[in-house]
């Protein structure tokens, strides 16, 4: 970013003054971007106590020295003064405003990835260096002899000595990290070498793909060995892999460097999380290398093994804990990871487990829990100066604040992310951040627009990564948004899209989030026996997994379908288990659905003295929101009191319409055109609403309907009946025997004296079974997941 004549990289962690680079420390460095980041805010000794020193108690002396060492190393006395201003008895400023930095703030490009970049070659060859080539390489230095010899290598992809498909290469991989801490320094040290430097385009056109490696070298007493595994994203490597003919070319030239990182002197107490058993050590190495394969299962029953042979062995229960997370068992992940010890694991580790910890607080729906995990995580990457570590707990940390209403906290952790991250090469990462960012526009900010085009982007992102996985995961999350904007046949092809795809990977957690919004949009255009059929599917699939927001995912699909059949004894016991459940669930989504389920349930069994009872509880037990006006206004208008339903009615579709929240819209205005039409016939708003409801496109089912009933009584019959001919073609099983009697009705031509006559003109007075419940039933609060 650039302010005044200063430059700074954040990524490569340089600055400089009119074109000249400038040294500052580390320390220093630290100090100016919590600057940059608060530009005119005073900024008080404790927060750069919280966030520069990270917790570490330090003197005022100590801060106010180390802000003058800043102004020195910046080499402009009068001009840095003025800058960075000491604001006595307060704290210290950058004396630029927001707006000043807005027009003087710019991205710059990067010449140099971080140091976490740097680790493809450590990792390209363990993967694919064949024996002999690590006997060659110990001939080069004899003080590797002794490491290169107990080099285990873990996994050789099967390469063609006359392939140069580097894709296969990584199609071959699985995505890991557990990085030595120790070789995280050497590495560091290595960064300011000229051979490391940025050649992405030339990367794409010589590799194909783009890559993040990682890498676990563990020093033993059984021997240096070493696990390596391939994760999607960006990387750069040094010049001279570039200069490769083949990939066993491209192997010797990465492993020639690596040979220069390890040395004999390789710190024998860089141990953290392993073990002193031999036999447990080789069942951990059985396991990684199923791992790696993606066998889950037989990688679980290696590592139990190793857990038996030394139950103190960290780095075993924390694999327990990923793996069983991977194949659904929740509870048995969060047992392994309580059984980590912490006190003496490297930082590395601990972030590790702090991140694994704030995943399964999540599929517990313990999110509280969740995100103080994440915050560990945020504050071990933040003590070790690794800005890329910090971006995916910062990301999934936002994705809780945006479940529990912290749209700023959200925000926050998404700009800062979004400091750390290249956006022209990172493209995994930024499909991530724009997930987010999708999450809060939908879920706290009011507007579907911006989070539709960030549901898009993030879709597009992971495409261009090449990450198939969190695509589709992606897409799932764009068609909720397209869903939540009425656009019901968009999302539902995107869902069968995602459905497609997991059923071929066999992928089960996206693929039930996915089936959930495809049962609720098929239940809304009449597809009862579909919408039944994936329910048994969901209830199956979810027998084989531990996910709590699933669970109550699948009440909800149960209840909803329940009041569809009429089955009101089944949904009352529903209802029952669901209220249960909410002292427990910690968003206020679940409390909204319930409120408005059980008010749909009272409305078909319910006496007056319990509508008006509910009217009074609602106000104190519904969180205020669009669904508690709507189902009060239903209560209010099935106890005859029709201008305050239609009251709180105006006010709730001027609200849905503020938030653009066009699903709920569709179901607010049909249900204010079924009290009109039953109350106040000859009320203007009527034609209003129907030409609102028309521009939705919204299902055949009520709009239809409340179409013909307006026509009917406007006496244009023979269109009410042309109506009712095309809800009957489109409305699927929400068709019944009475409207097929209304049909039949209205085929024959009748003045409006006979329907008078007839009592046809108010037939919807004293029949409204067909529509009390039809419509709420399916306002349910949908959540981002």
């Amino acid at each position: 970013m650039q302010f005044l004549d200063y430059e700074v990289d954040l990524v490569q962690r340089q600055v400089s003054k009119a074109g000249q680079p400038l040294k500052l420390s580390s320390l220093n460095f630290e100090l100016l971007r919590y600057f940059l980041a608060h530009p005119g805010k005073i900024i008080t000794r404790d927060e750069l106590m919280q966030h520069v020193w990270v917790g570490k108690v330090v003197s005022d002396a100590t801060v106010y020295k180390q802000v003058k060492r800043l102004k020195n190393e910046l080499q402009d006395e009068t001009a840095s003064a003025e800058l960075i201003q000491t604001i006595h008895g307060q704290g210290f400023m950058l004396a630029l405003d927001a707006n000043q930095m807005a027009e003087t703030t710019a991205v710059t490009a990067t010449k140099k990835p971080s140091s976490l970049f740097y680790l493809i070659p450590l990792l390209v060859v363990i993967l694919v260096l064949i024996l002999y080539q690590v006997l060659q390489l110990k001939q080069d230095n004899q003080n590797l002899n002794q490491a290169v010899q107990n080099l285990a290598i873990l996994y050789q992809p099967e390469i063609n000595e006359s392939s140069n498909d580097q894709q296969a290469i990584a199609r071959s991989l699985h995505a890991q990290l557990l990085l030595s801490d120790g070789l995280y320094s050497k590495i560091e040290d290595a960064e300011s070498q000229p051979e490391f430097k940025s050649k992405s385009a030339r990367l794409r056109q010589t590799l194909g793909y783009e890559n993040l490696l990682h890498v676990q070298v563990i020093t033993h007493q059984h021997g240096l060995k070493a696990h390596v595994v391939l994760q999607r994203g960006a990387a750069l490597l040094p010049d001279e892999i570039f200069e490769a003919k083949d990939v066993l070319d491209l192997t010797s030239q990465v492993a020639k460097w690596t040979t220069k990182q390890l040395n004999t002197d390789w710190p024998t107490e860089e141990q953290h999380g392993f073990t002193t058993s031999a036999m447990a050590f080789e069942h951990y190495l059985q396991g990684m290398h199923m791992a790696i394969e993606n066998n889950h299962e037989a990688a679980i029953a290696a590592f139990e093994k190793a857990a038996e042979q030394d139950p103190t062995f960290n780095a075993v229960h924390y694999q327990l804990g990923v793996h069983y997370r991977l194949i659904g068992q929740v509870k048995k992940a969060y047992a392994a990871l309580e059984k980590v010890d912490l006190t003496t694991a490297s930082g590395r580790f601990k972030f590790l487990v702090y991140n694994a910890r704030a995943s399964i607080h999540y599929r517990l729906g313990e999110i509280n829990q969740a995100i103080d995990a994440y915050g560990l995580a945020i504050a071990t990457a933040r003590s070790l100066h690794d800005q890329q570590l910090m971006i995916s707990p910062l990301v999934n940390q936002a994705f809780m604040f945006t479940d529990t209403g912290q749209a700023d906290a959200a925000r926050k952790n998404l700009e800062e992310a979004l400091l750390y991250t290249n956006k022209d090469r990172q493209h995994t990462v930024m499909g991530s951040i724009y997930s987010a960012l999708s999450s809060l526009y939908q879920n706290n900010l009011g507007d579907l627009s911006r989070a539709l085009q960030y549901a898009e982007s993030s879709y597009q992102s992971f495409l261009t990564a090449g990450n198939q996985r969190y695509a589709h995961v992606a897409l799932s999350k764009w068609a909720e948004a397209l869903l939540q904007h009425a656009h019901y046949e968009a999302a539902y092809a995107k869902l069968q899209q995602v459905l497609d795809y997991s059923e071929t990977v066999n992928e089960t957690v996206n693929s039930l989030f996915a089936l959930k919004s495809k049962l609720y949009i098929d239940q809304l255009y009449g597809r009862f026996t579909e919408a039944q059929n994936e329910l048994t599917v969901f209830a199956t699939k979810l027998n084989t997994i531990e996910n709590a927001n699933l669970n109550h995912w699948l009440l909800v699909s149960q209840i909803r379908q329940a009041l569809i059949q009429q089955d009101f004894s089944l949904a009352q016991q529903l209802l029952t288990e669901f209220k249960t459940r909410l002292p427990l669930l910690e968003t206020t989504d679940w409390a909204i659905n319930y409120h408005v389920l059980h008010s749909e349930w009272l409305l078909f069994n319910g006496q007056a003295e319990q509508w008006t009872a509910s009217v009074t509880s609602l106000a104190e037990e519904m969180p205020a929101s669009i669904e508690r006006q709507w189902v009060i206004a239903r209560l209010q208008h099935a106890l005859g009191q029709n201008k305050l339903a239609t009251s709180l009615l105006n006010q709730a579709i001027n609200q849905a319409k503020t938030e653009q929240r066009h699903d709920l819209l569709v179901k607010l205005l049909n249900t204010q055109l079924e009290q009109l039409l039953a109350a106040n016939p000859a009320d203007p708003l009527i034609a209003q609403r129907l030409k609102q409801l028309e521009a939705l496109n919204p299902p055949p089912f009520p709009h239809l309907l409340n179409l013909a009933r307006h026509q009917h009584q406007q006496g244009d019959t023979a269109a009410a009946s042309k109506t009712l001919k095309q809800l009957q073609a489109n409305a699927n099983q929400w068709w019944n025997p009475s409207h097929q009697k209304l049909l039949n009705q209205w085929s024959v031509p009748k003045s409006a004296s006979v329907l008078k006559a007839t009592g046809e003109y108010n037939v919807f007075k004293t029949d409204t079974i067909h529509f009390k419940g039809t419509l709420i039933v399916h306002g349910i609060r949908p959540r981002s997941e």
